[in-house]
Parts: C-alpha cells; sequence; structure tokens
C-alpha cells in the first residue's frame, strides 16, 4: 500500500480503504474449502496478517475515535484457529473497510472531523 502521511484528505482515506476492500475480498474468495475444513491460502496468511497490522495502523491514525482499530484488533485476536486467520476473521475485517468505506463516502468531512476530534470528559 501507498505510504500516507497525517494530511491526508477524506478522498485520499477513501482510496487507500477500498484499495484495502478490494484486497480483503481477494483474500476471503481465495479461502481453500475441503470436506471437513476451510482455511485460508497458503500464499494469503502473510499477506492478511501484514494488512491487519496496517489497517489497525490506520483506523488509529486516521479515524480513532470511530472504534474500528479496537474491534479489528479483537476480531482479530479472538479469530484464528490453530494460529490461522479464520474465514471469519477475515470477512470481519472485509465488512468493517467495507462499512469505513460507505461512511466515509456518506460524508468524508464531517466523518473526518468526527474520527479525529477530541473526546471530552467533561471537566474543564
Amino acid at each position: 500500500m501507498e505510504q500516507v502521511d497525517e494530511r491526508m484528505t477524506a478522498d485520499e482515506l477513501l482510496s487507500v480503504l477500498r484499495a484495502y476492500s478490494e484486497e480483503l475480498d481477494g483474500i476471503v474468495r481465495r479461502f481453500v474449502r475441503k470436506p471437513n475444513s476451510v482455511h485460508i491460502h497458503r500464499d494469503d496468511e502473510a499477506r492478511f496478517r501484514k494488512l491487519a497490522g496496517e489497517v489497525i495502523d490506520l483506523f488509529n491514525d486516521f479515524l480513532p475515535r470511530l472504534r474500528y482499530a479496537p474491534q479489528l484488533a479483537h476480531d482479530l485476536q479472538e479469530g484464528t484457529v490453530y494460529g490461522s486467520p479464520s474465514l471469519h476473521c477475515v470477512s470481519q475485517f472485509s465488512t468493517v473497510v467495507s462499512n469505513a468505506v460507505v461512511r466515509l463516502q456518506r460524508s468524508p468531512d464531517e466523518l473526518m472531523e468526527k474520527g479525529r476530534r477530541q473526546v471530552s470528559c467533561g471537566f474543564r
């Protein structure tokens, strides 16, 4: 994926998220299905782990208040079977990234502002 900086625009973030979404969809489609098992294609496992870290970091950096990153970190931690990402785990990543794309398309400026805004604790 391309290098990004903290001045990324909503359009740039949308472009990066779309690329991640397409790649995650491809990984889901390539899962190997056998009569008694379903597992990630061996060529995709390392790439998924790299993508997972990049996506979590991207959400932490640009939309930290929207809680995408903690959800994905939880899905990754809980979604492994015998040390490999499960189909459900990868599908969850794909769904969350796709949902973020749709949400960003609907209101890019508002979402970017909301994602970066500090949450007040009510103390002054």
